[in-house]
């Protein structure tokens, strides 16, 4: 879903750079840096706890719409679904946006997607405990 079928990111970063005083980037997003220092410089904080809160806060909030939709992802999960494919959205998203989460593609992709073919790994809350994405997928 973020950043495949929505610029999730770039909508995310807006809102947590206003919310939050900061001046994170698309790079920023994606950092794999474990240096505290920096979380805390970036993102205002080095707790996990309060940045997951804090980035599922974006997701959540009313604001986050509207956020654009990738180029061609309409029309070439429409040709996918016309040709008969049947189509499910395996996300890292927190369970606990999935309204929003649903509610955004319905809106963007009217038809498409339901409840029962939107799957969440929570990526950042999960602890290890779930599966991933590729497991998922894997399964479906």
């Amino acid at each position: 879903i973020d950043d495949v079928l929505f610029h999730s990111a770039q909508r995310s970063i807006e809102l947590y750079n206003q919310a939050y005083g900061t001046a994170l980037t698309f790079d920023d997003w994606y950092t794999e840096s474990t240096d505290l220092e920096y979380w805390r410089d970036s993102w205002g904080s080095d707790e996990s706890a309060v940045l997951v809160r804090r980035v599922v806060g974006t997701y959540a909030s009313e604001d986050f719409e509207p956020v654009e939709v990738m180029s061609g992802a309409q029309d070439v999960l429409t040709r996918l679904k016309n040709d008969g494919h049947e189509l499910f959205a395996v996300t890292g998203r927190s369970e606990a946006i999935r309204p929003q989460t649903l509610a955004l593609l319905q809106n963007s992709f009217s038809e498409m997607f339901s409840n029962d073919n939107l799957f969440f790994v929570d990526h950042f809350e999960h602890d290890g405990k779930k599966a991933s994405k590729a497991d998922v997928a894997m399964n479906l």
